[in-house]
């Protein structure tokens, strides 16, 4: 591409940066595959379980989280103190945070990873250097052996040194474990094998000083534990970066680095990644092969990163034998700004030549969207890269490295980076490209992409019921709910395409940031790192709504998978069962409504489908106490939010029997499943008078005697069926919740984009008839890309056009 003089575009970033002031000194960075000092003794000792094969090399893993946990790694044995301990003295940067787990080697000379005490992967362990150093940690058990000892808790409050308050977000880890704290700083960590744990807080955006701690678990206990952290201050750091004499000019150059801030998602996007392209800074060229960033840091920190072209894994920058290159840079924490200036030895191996993928695509594509590319490596696809516009309709992107054993790269094209998981938006032939990597010089791969899967523009005409509409008042609700569980993957395009829910003249977007959710032995709510915006990422897509002048709403969700009737079924539900039931919905709710109250968001919605069972009267087996607990939880809520309580009334099979505590909420979310006919060939005109009929006979009597506006909130497929909720699978009704945005699409399901539009229509013309309505909802909106797919999303869909039309009519726009 170069040859023929195309000119490659920077990738969209951040307003150029300033400069440091005049006279800053300049701060070497030190890679950390070279000396580091100072340097201080940590000795690392572990008691491994007792049914561990005898006569087996112990191995402690430390590992690079900037490159990916799986590639990078560096390995130290361990030498056996007794048949159940072993030990390992290391030389590590003052000041460092090391990540390292351990594993053995068996008889086969395979490698067996340690697990949490359920069987679940342990991600990494955690040690912070301030001084010499000694942990002693206890693995639960192999991925080949069977859990040996009782358990117990870890649980306290994380708060700031100064001021006393909670630290909400901070990555809480001992025994391997990881969790977050909860928006007053509460955390709890529980599976944990008797003995003594080394607590670790880390603050994943760097605002604080990362603290340590010993706590002893006892068996079947919880031990209480509180930890102090100091607030660092923010330094304004500029790097200036020179890059190799023959490198292509103004090509997008990133950092990627170990906090949020430099695109690092602690969570696994696929392969052990963790880094996020699209969420790294991006640097200003400023021509020659130079570049300039200015980034706020925390003093006294450390910074692990380097320099890509790519992520932390593709095109970052290599040694000059081809090695992974990993800075270190520890804040100076009297520094108030200073400037980093570096030199990057090269992005290639030594005689290694590029791949160019030159990408033109004939497919119709939303205006505004972006190509990616992804790879495989081995039987595992990386996270997406964003590739490189060139012109219209064509992009590129050039492979570097690093230097793969293989002949053969597997590879595919997608938009907006939803290139994996369920909801996909690749090409649908072919779904997968093959490239040849063994090359003396630079190929070029060209490729033609001519269909996106679950896209094509509709080729019918948006039909409307053009009924007299009552202009309503300001405070109506045209809103648009996210799909909850969204793919961290996903979060730098839906807080981008904001502005898409603006065109359809809404005025509301209802945020779904979720937990995840286990039944058995007792219920455990938890923060999700991989399919929940973090604290930040909802922060920043709240502000930015109100920039926009949209009304955000908070709506928390517990993620019990596509069909909540099941999760309930699998639960053991005796009186225990649900006294931790309500404990842990109690946290779940009162860590939304601190951030709702923090963020100045006017309405926060709970209740829903998901907890309908745990209702009055929703479960024979529940507590007699049941209503008085609901009640009590609304006054905790309200003493620490002073906004709207919104509550989510499920409307199915034409029943509404609201709890008599609905008295105490101020907005009712009326969530509508109810069929609009009963076979598929039901007209508009029927649909539209049967949704009329059953909100002034079911839905008014309810509303006059609660004395609350209610708002419609429906999530509609584009499936044939949807209008009866009975979308045939197998013979038997497939539940909604497996048509959300972000599910995998079951098979055989029938896509139907007029059916959902007509249901919208109908609808929305219902609630014109019905003047005493609040407002209505779209539900299950993908943010991220549209999708002419069978989920609940509108966006891309006729049904978006039925929203815009109804909503500027509604809203007098």
């Amino acid at each position: 591409l170069a040859a023929c003089g195309v000119q490659i575009q920077a990738a969209p970033g951040p307003d150029a940066p300033a400069t440091s002031p005049a006279g800053a000194a300049p701060v070497a960075a030190t890679p950390a595959s070279g000396p580091i000092q100072p340097v201080t003794d940590a000795l690392i000792w572990v008691e491994i379980p007792a049914n561990t094969p005898p006569g087996e090399q112990m191995l402690l893993e430390a590992l690079d989280e900037v490159t990916g946990l799986p590639y990078n790694i560096t390995t130290t044995e361990l030498r056996q103190v007794d048949p159940t301990h072993f030990g390992a003295a290391l030389r590590l940067p003052h000041g460092s945070v090391l990540r390292y787990r351990f594993v053995r080697v068996d008889a086969s000379g395979q490698r067996v990873a340690e697990t949490a005490s359920d069987g679940g992967a342990i991600r990494y362990r955690l040690l912070y250097v301030d001084g010499p150093s000694e942990v002693h940690d206890i693995v639960a058990r192999w991925q080949d052996t069977e859990l040996q000892s009782a358990t117990g808790r870890l649980q306290g409050l994380a708060v700031d040194a100064a001021t006393g308050v909670g630290i909400p977000d901070l990555l809480i880890v001992a025994g391997g474990q990881h969790t977050l704290t909860r928006a007053d700083g509460f955390f709890a960590l529980a599976g944990l094998p008797p003995g003594t744990h080394q607590i670790t807080a880390y603050s994943m955006d760097g605002r604080y000083q990362t603290f340590k701690q010993n706590a002893r678990v006892a068996a079947d206990a919880a031990t209480p534990v509180s930890l102090q952290l100091t607030e660092l201050k923010q330094v304004e750091v500029t790097f200036v970066v020179t890059l190799p004499e023959d490198s292509l000019p103004d090509l997008p150059l990133r950092l990627a680095g170990n906090l949020r801030p430099l695109g690092n998602t602690f969570a696994d996007l696929g392969g052990g990644i963790s880094g996020l392209a699209s969420g790294m800074p991006i640097f200003t060229p400023e021509g020659d092969g130079l570049y300039r960033l200015t980034i706020s840091l925390p003093a006294g920190s450390e910074i692990l990163y380097k320099y890509t072209l790519g992520d932390g894994y593709w095109n970052a920058e290599q040694d000059a034998e081809g090695g992974v290159t990993l800075r270190r840079l520890v804040i100076p924490a009297t520094a108030r700004s200073f400037e980093v200036r570096e030199q990057v030895e090269g992005f290639m191996a030594p005689n290694q030549a590029p791949v160019w993928f030159d990408a033109q695509v004939h497919a119709p594509t939303p205006p505004g969207d972006e190509v990616y590319i992804q790879f495989q490596l081995g039987s595992r696809w990386l996270p997406p890269l964003p590739m490189w516009p060139v012109a219209e309709n064509r992009w590129a992107f050039a492979l570097l490295g690093p230097t793969l054993p293989q002949e053969t790269l597997t590879y595919r094209y997608c938009r907006n980076g939803q290139c994996g998981g369920p909801a996909l938006a690749t090409e649908s032939e072919p779904d997968l490209r093959y490239a040849p990597l063994r090359n003396a010089e630079s190929m070029v791969q060209s490729d033609h992409i001519q269909h996106w899967l679950d896209y094509n523009r509709p080729t019918f005409a948006t039909t409307v019921l053009d009924n007299p509409v009552t202009v309503r008042p300001a405070s109506f609700v045209a809103g648009v709910q996210w799909a909850g569980g969204a793919d961290r993957l996903a979060e730098p395009h839906a807080f981008t395409n904001l502005n898409d829910i603006l065109e359809l003249k809404a005025n509301t977007v209802v945020f779904t940031p979720g937990w995840a959710a286990v039944a058995t032995p007792f219920p455990r709510f938890e923060p999700s790192l991989s399919n929940s915006p973090g604290w930040p990422g909802l922060e920043a897509a709240s502000l930015r709504a109100v920039q926009l002048g949209l009304r955000p709403v908070l709506q928390p969700q517990l993620d019990l998978g596509p069909d909540p009737a099941q999760w309930w079924a699998a639960a053991d539900r005796d009186a225990a069962w649900w006294q931790v039931w309500f404990e842990q919905y109690r946290a779940f709710a009162l860590h939304y409504a601190d951030f709702a109250q923090q963020q100045g968001i006017p309405i926060l919605a709970l209740g829903g489908q998901a907890v309908a069972p745990a209702l009055p009267g929703g479960a024979d087996d529940q507590p007699a106490d049941t209503p008085q607990r609901w009640q009590r939880l609304l006054d905790e809520v309200r003493l620490r939010y002073d906004g709207q309580i919104a509550w989510v009334v499920p409307f199915e099979n034409e029943e509404l029997n609201p709890p008599a505590f609905l008295k105490s909420v101020d907005i009712i979310l009326l969530e509508w499943a109810t069929p609009l006919g009963t076979w598929e060939g039901t007209t508009l005109s029927e649909m539209h008078s049967r949704a009329s009929q059953l909100l002034r006979q079911q839905v008014r009597p309810v509303q006059q005697e609660l004395g609350k506006p209610f708002v419609l909130l429906a999530a509609y497929p584009s499936a044939t069926g949807g209008l009866t909720n009975c979308i045939d699978y197998e013979g038997s009704c497939l539940p909604f919740g497996y048509l959300a945005a972000g599910q995998a699409e079951p098979a055989g399901v029938q896509l139907n984009l007029g059916e959902q539009m007509e249901v919208y229509n109908a609808l929305l013309a219902a609630v014109n008839d019905n003047d005493w309505l609040a407002g209505f909802i779209s539900g299950g909106y993908n943010p991220a890309v549209a999708l002419t797919d069978t989920s609940t999303s509108v966006n891309g869909k006729p049904a978006a056009d039925v929203l815009r039309f109804w909503f500027g009519r509604l809203l007098g726009r």
